[in-house]
């Protein structure tokens, strides 16, 4: 990020993140790493419009269809395998849920049987609550003038 910043700087440019809704809602990110940019533009945006959005702007096939890696061992795993543990739709469904307030009960009768997908909800609302602060400005003093 140093590198990133010094760059940026030089050029006047500011630092552009990548996190999308799933990773922020989850703090699939580095708070002083990925995640410090100065601007999230598709933090509002689920993985799939995530997609969605590349292909309507033309960015070629072979950089969509690369698998998403949190880039953090040599050994090659995607973000599905190292974070999420369930595809990404049924991950975006999920949060779309959560966003719009249906119920735990609901969501979880509608996942069925689906064993994986309930564990995953489950492991969505503690990776939720337990990165909540990376969310937030670290506390400020109050300014006075």
């Amino acid at each position: 990020m140093i590198q990133l910043y010094y760059a940026a700087e030089k050029r006047y440019y500011i630092v552009c993140g990548t996190t999308n809704l799933p990773e922020a809602l989850q703090g699939y990110y580095v708070k002083h790493g990925d995640g410090g940019v100065d601007i999230e533009p598709l933090a509002p945006l689920y993985k799939d419009q995530v997609f969605q959005l590349g292909r309507h702007l033309g960015v070629p096939q072979e950089i969509i269809d690369r698998t998403p890696s949190p880039d953090t061992y040599s050994y090659v795993v995607s973000d599905q395998e190292f974070y999420f543990c369930m595809p990404y739709d049924m991950i975006d469904l999920i949060l779309y849920a959560m966003e719009h307030r249906v119920s735990k009960g609901r969501r979880r009768s509608r996942l069925g049987n689906h064993g994986p997908a309930r564990a995953c909800l489950a492991d969505i609302e503690r990776k939720r609550e337990a990165t909540e602060p990376l969310r937030h400005l670290p506390p400020t003093p109050p300014l006075k003038f």
